[in-house]
């Protein structure tokens, strides 16, 4: 093989290699980020937060729903509650009060039997605010969680193998993942409030602990590059190799 082939294979390589690197980052930093933004709006939006956030608003009129429930039930044996659309009846026995109402209704609205195919449920409020959308073992956001996860383990993976300096470009790569922590706080500005304090207290927690997520990992990128750059800077230099020039014979 000639000088100049072996010249052209090699540059063929170093581009492929190259090329290969910038897609594994893509893959790695992208899916990264939406896996942080998915496991952050399932831990913010689980029965547990859900309920309590809703609990809070719908109790600041426990006195007005205390009334309610017993003019009420003061006619009838049975409760009837309109909710989109719905007319929720509960027998009069069981609620004693605005905070045993408020369980009934959210179980009744959380439970909530939705169907509808991903698409459509993921277009549809309450479904995303229901045990369909929310649940840890849900179709909506467990299953691009899980996806989003395996891509990101499997390009960065990849990307490891292709880096250099391995400590310092992963660090690099989590670092660019944890900027969405700063551009965060500008998206957040941009929402309107909804005027509806569930909706609102909801929003605000989710970007929070989003933020906080990708907070944690701009530190941790941060530490790596760090460390990376410093054991770059630590290593001793590889010595030269002298080349001797032999001098034509007269």
């Amino acid at each position: 093989m000639t000088v100049a082939k072996k010249k052209g294979k090699r540059n063929h390589i170093t581009v492929a290699k190259k090329l290969a690197k910038f897609i594994a980052a893509m893959l790695f930093t992208s899916f990264l980020s939406l896996f942080v933004i998915l496991f952050s709006a399932q831990d913010m939006t689980s029965y547990a937060t859900l309920k309590s956030l809703s609990k809070e608003t719908f109790l600041e009129s426990a006195s007005q729903i205390n009334i309610f429930i017993e003019q009420s039930c003061k006619n009838s044996p049975r409760l009837e509650i309109p909710l989109q659309n719905e007319r929720l009846s509960f027998e009069c026995s069981e609620i004693k009060s605005a905070e045993m109402l408020f369980d009934k209704i959210f179980d009744k609205g959380y439970y909530r039997n939705f169907s509808c195919s991903l698409i459509e449920c993921v277009k549809n409020p309450s479904a995303l605010l229901s045990s369909i959308g929310t649940s840890s073992g849900n179709m909506l956001v467990s299953s691009f969680l899980w996806i989003s996860a395996l891509i990101s383990v499997i390009s960065g993976a990849i990307l490891l193998l292709l880096l250099e300096k391995r400590i310092k470009g992963l660090g690099m790569s989590l670092i660019f993942v944890g900027i969405n922590s700063v551009l965060l706080l500008f998206v957040k500005s941009a929402i309107p409030t909804t005027n509806i304090a569930t909706i609102d207290s909801l929003i605000n927690s989710i970007f929070s602990q989003m933020s906080w997520n990708f907070f944690l990992i701009l530190a941790t990128g941060i530490v790596l590059a760090a460390v990376g750059y410093c054991k770059g800077r630590n290593r001793p230099e590889k010595p030269r190799s002298v080349k001797i020039l032999k001098g034509r014979r007269t």
